[in-house]
């Protein structure tokens, strides 16, 4: 029993980062005047479904109160997310791997929401749910 906890805490540490490697690709690949940081906020795995999940937070900065201009931001910054974590996905030991060209990603990103004042500093955070429950281990 207690080897079987060991080894669970060993996968989610690899999960955790491996999460954490995606998080540094994603903040070395996006346009930093759009994206200016990413925070992983929240990992876990789900053994009995085989189920990684991360949350992150970005954020972005949207000063002018027009509702277009906040729409157009949030999809600038959804698609510059998007673009590059769907370059990746995992395997279903939770290693962190490069898609093959052609081949789309397991890995889901769903967008929860955000946060935002115009009055006040205009920071936008975006939150993202991260998950993945299918693997594709050919290599």
């Amino acid at each position: 029993m207690v080897t079987t906890d060991i080894n669970m805490e060993n996968k989610l540490d690899k999960i955790k980062n491996a999460f954490e490697t995606l998080v540094y690709i994603v903040e070395s690949n996006v346009n930093k005047k759009l994206i200016q940081e990413i925070e992983l906020d929240r990992v876990n795995y789900d053994e009995r479904y085989n189920i990684l999940e991360a949350t992150i937070i970005i954020k972005t900065f949207c000063e002018d109160p027009d509702v277009g201009s906040f729409n157009h931001i949030v999809d600038r910054a959804d698609t510059e997310l998007i673009n590059v974590i769907t370059q990746y996905d995992f395997n279903s030991n939770g290693k962190l791997k490069r898609t093959k060209k052609g081949e789309g990603s397991y890995l889901m990103v769903l967008f929860v929401g955000c946060k935002w004042e115009q009055m006040g500093d205009s920071d936008l955070y975006m939150t993202y749910q991260l998950i993945q429950d299918e693997y594709n281990d050919t290599e």
